[in-house]
């Protein structure tokens, strides 16, 4: 691996022997597995047993992939663990997770792997969402949060390693066993002359028709903090601490806040612990959640932060949740570039999505962000949402032109932000949300709309425009929306094909996925799973398309 591996702070290494050995892959390099708290999380869950022991792999790059891949804590080949577990946060990682099978020398169909083969399983956000299309490769998933379902996963498969049951009976015992489990093998599906998905059932009887997601009703009783510290993460020696699951906004769009339901607040005493550990270890504390903005003792944490001699780093804030306060806190813990997120540049949209902002709260934010000598600007949007029109577009171009114009007055000077990154992201549908039957908007639309935008704000010198690609779009909405029958794709571009030419091969054509509106009574590739968000509910939130616009 690369050489700057074995610089880390709270490695964990096991002394080989007769233990259950799992390892643990992240499906993308070593820099953006490492800046995982997910990934780092599993790792603790897996080592924290005394009779398990688990070790780390990455997805190197072309270059660096010499030899079969072996962990990084004992050099040990893949094939020498009876588990290979891959923490899956993103789509477009799947591939990745077939590369790495690959690399390894495992039979990547599920189907056509020996006995002796490690035990493929896979976890993650991603899967839970919607796991068909890794369903011909994976042989077991666990839906939901790992802190549940992981001890009693372990537990099981301990007792069946030392029963010496076959792989095939060992998956049986837990796909009876734990309700969050899901064996691909033992259901299927049947389609419709139109392609879709006509029934999802068990082949055999005593295995639950439905998936429960699993989820912690209690994180204060599971900790969510960085594990290992390094400075060849993607986040450097920042150290992440978990502050809050789920969001109550409700924004129609975000896959996030449905999917980590309920609303979750880690509390004072719990966050107080991590945040010592991270100040004494690395200085940078991140408070990472769903809704950090949103919790009651968010200004609490920063003070605490700072008053240890430690530095505060947040992701994306609430417009409406800006205060003096909690600014001032920012700058003095270090905070230079702040980033929010209006989504939408017309008061119309942020509507239709739910986003819950209003154009004041914008201004008020700017000027206190500028009165307070915050230096820098990130500002998200997203275009080819639902119901769109020109007129949106050009609300996005006004606003931003606006922004970046805009300045107050600071000690008798003129103060602007120094340098605005305004990123333009094309609005994927994702399961589990009020969006989920709304498709990806095409490409001469999206592409002709970034176009725009660009050529508009081009002359204005602080900004930086960045555009996630259509293409880059249109592979997370297939691996968002498919079902079992987009995996073949994956393994046209394992054998080198390009993504036009695996296109060109699938049945349907991808095409059905990601362009077409679904009916509202068809059967989604996810609707085999609880995930504890009632299909009425969505419905009702999708209504309000009709509604709003």
């Amino acid at each position: 691996m690369k050489k700057s591996v074995p610089l880390e702070d709270g490695i964990i290494r096991k002394v080989w022997g007769d233990k259950l050995r799992i390892c643990l892959a992240y499906p993308n390099n070593y820099r953006i597995g490492m800046s995982n708290l997910g990934f780092q999380t599993v790792y603790r869950l897996f080592n924290d047993h005394p009779q398990v022991l688990c070790e780390r792999i990455f997805l190197p790059s072309p270059k660096e992939r010499v030899g079969k891949p072996i962990s990084i804590e004992s050099g040990r080949p893949v094939q020498d663990f009876h588990i290979l577990a891959f923490s899956i946060s993103f789509e477009n990682d799947y591939l990745g997770v077939l590369k790495l099978l690959s690399w390894a020398g495992i039979e990547i169909e599920r189907e056509k792997r020996m006995e002796s083969a490690p035990l493929v399983i896979a976890g993650g956000v991603a899967v839970t969402l919607n796991p068909e299309p890794l369903a011909k490769f994976i042989d077991l998933f666990l839906i939901g949060e790992g802190e549940v379902m992981i001890p009693l996963f372990l537990e099981t498969c301990l007792a069946g390693y030392e029963a010496g049951i076959k792989k095939k009976d060992l998956l049986e015992k837990i796909q009876r066993e734990l309700p969050s489990a899901y064996v691909p093998a033992f259901y299927e599906v049947a389609y419709d002359s139109d392609g879709r998905i006509e029934e999802f059932r068990p082949l055999m009887e005593g295995v639950p028709e439905k998936i429960k997601r699993d989820w912690v009703k209690d994180i204060d009783s599971m900790p969510c903090e960085q594990v290992i510290i390094t400075p060849e993460a993607e986040l450097g020696n920042m150290y992440l601490v978990e502050v809050n699951r789920g969001c109550a906004r409700g924004c129609r769009f975000c896959a996030a806040g449905y999917v980590y339901r309920p609303v979750r607040f880690r509390r004072g005493a719990s966050i107080t612990s991590c945040i010592r550990r991270g100040v004494e270890k690395t200085k940078r504390v991140g408070l990472l959640g769903t809704a950090v903005s949103d919790h009651p003792e968010l200004l609490k944490f920063c003070q605490d932060i700072i008053e240890r001699g430690g530095e505060v780093a947040i992701g994306s804030l609430r417009l409406d949740r800006l205060t003096t306060e909690l600014v001032e806190m920012l700058v003095l813990g270090g905070v230079k570039t702040v980033a929010i997120a209006p989504e939408a540049g017309s008061q119309r949209m942020r509507n239709l999505i739910n986003k819950q902002v209003e154009e004041y709260h914008i201004w008020e934010a700017l000027s206190l962000l500028l009165e307070k000598g915050i230096e820098n600007l990130r500002i998200y949007f997203m275009i080819g949402l639902p119901t769109e029109k020109e007129d949106d577009i050009d609300a996005l171009i006004q606003l931003t032109k606006e922004v970046a114009a805009y300045s107050v007055k600071v000690n008798g000077r003129e103060a602007k932000f120094r340098s605005i990154t305004v990123s333009i992201n094309p609005f994927i549908p994702k399961p589990v949300t009020p969006f989920q039957w709304e498709p990806l908007a095409s490409g001469r639309y999206l592409q002709s709309q970034i176009k725009r935008i660009k050529n508009a704000l081009a002359r204005i010198p602080l900004l930086d425009i960045r555009a996630t690609s259509y293409r880059e779009s249109y592979i997370q909405a297939l691996f968002s929306l498919g079902d079992r029958r987009v995996g073949e794709i994956l393994k046209y571009r394992l054998q080198g094909m390009s993504w036009s030419q695996a296109f060109s091969l699938s049945k349907p054509h991808p095409n059905f996925w990601v362009h077409r509106r679904k009916e509202l009574k068809e059967n989604l590739p996810w609707d085999f799973i609880d995930h504890g968000v009632k299909k009425e509910t969505l419905l009702k939130e999708y209504f309000q398309i009709s509604v709003d616009k």
